[in-house]
């Protein structure tokens, strides 16, 4: 037995959409927000105090439209928000494991039977008998990326590994590179 701790490693999906969808989501309830706090005045002005309820009517048709249509795609983003927030891998000697929104997939890397490498999406794929788990290396740190593709490489045989030479000479090359001009 080595007395080397053992490798784990926490990979977060979707760096840049994550802050994205953020964003979006932040921007959108506070449109809603602000859009809701000017209503009232316009809405006191059109009407009049006390209400006609003609008038209410008509304003509440027109808007509601336009109102729920904006409150749906905030709950959209809010949603597409929680998802990316929620996914991470957890790679380590053992097993890789997805923890996702709706559920918890693991693969242990001994049972693993083809493990795709994809250059051009940037994507490893890894399968065993039941399921597959696609793991993103986009929203890694490069040394991460780097010591991810190692850490499979190594672990899983050549006869199950499936695009590596051109996923090495398109990815992993460009990472080492990176990784020396910094």
């Amino acid at each position: 037995m080595s007395d080397a701790p053992p490798e784990e490693y926490l990979i977060l999906h979707m760096r840049l959409a994550r802050r994205v969808f953020l964003f979006l989501t932040a921007l959108s309830f506070g449109g809603l927000l602000g859009a809701g706090a000017l209503y009232i005045p316009e809405f006191l002005s059109l009407v009049g105090w006390p209400p006609r309820m003609s008038s209410l009517k008509i304003i509440i048709e027109t808007n509601a439209i336009i109102l729920l249509s904006w409150l749906a795609v905030s709950f959209v983003l809010l949603l597409l928000t929680l998802i990316t927030y929620r996914e991470y891998w957890i790679l380590n000697d053992e097993s890789l494991t997805h923890i996702g929104f709706f559920r918890k997939k693991q693969i242990p890397l001994d049972g693993i039977t083809k493990l795709s490498w994809w250059p051009m999406s940037r994507v490893i794929v890894v399968k065993d008998a039941r399921q597959r788990i696609p793991l993103f290396i986009e929203g890694m740190p490069i040394q991460q990326r780097l010591d991810v593709i190692e850490h499979l490489h190594n672990r899983v045989p050549e006869e199950h590994q499936k695009y590596w030479p051109m996923f090495e000479r398109m990815i992993v090359q460009k990472l080492k590179n990176k990784l020396k001009q910094l």
